[in-house]
């Protein structure tokens, strides 16, 4: 279930280790660690690279992510990166907040209200305020 995981998420991009960072990648993106998918050479490939570039932080990584999710309506997607926002504290229920109240303008009035819905949504599971 998404919301308030307590499980450690390693903060392991840019480690250097191929199999470190894909596992973090299936952390973050709700899946399990240490077993590869389908999908793994995709993921190593283009994710690690994204996700291990040192000019920026996980917390700006994640503001950028959870703005193209929600502009592209990808809701399933954008609920994990939600959550994992919080539970990694790249960003806290103010933050998030504050992250919806900005991009309105962009996303318009119908994608931000799903925005929205979603974080405090989350928040409310979460108990925080």
């Amino acid at each position: 279930m998404i919301g308030c995981r307590t499980d450690d998420l390693l903060s392991v991009p840019g480690s250097g280790n191929l199999d470190e960072e894909v596992d973090h990648l299936m952390r973050i993106n709700g899946g399990e660690p240490g077993k590869h998918h389908p999908f793994a050479a995709t993921v190593e490939r283009i994710f690690s690279e994204a996700w291990s570039l040192n000019s920026l932080t996980g917390r700006d990584r994640r503001l950028l992510l959870i703005g193209a999710l929600a502009g592209l309506g990808v809701d399933d997607m954008l609920t994990r990166h939600l959550d994992a926002a919080l539970r990694t504290g790249d960003l806290n229920p103010g933050e998030l907040r504050d992250a919806v109240a900005f991009l309105v303008p962009y996303l318009g009035l119908a994608r931000a209200a799903k925005l929205h819905a979603l974080v405090e949504e989350l928040i409310d599971r979460c108990g925080e305020t």
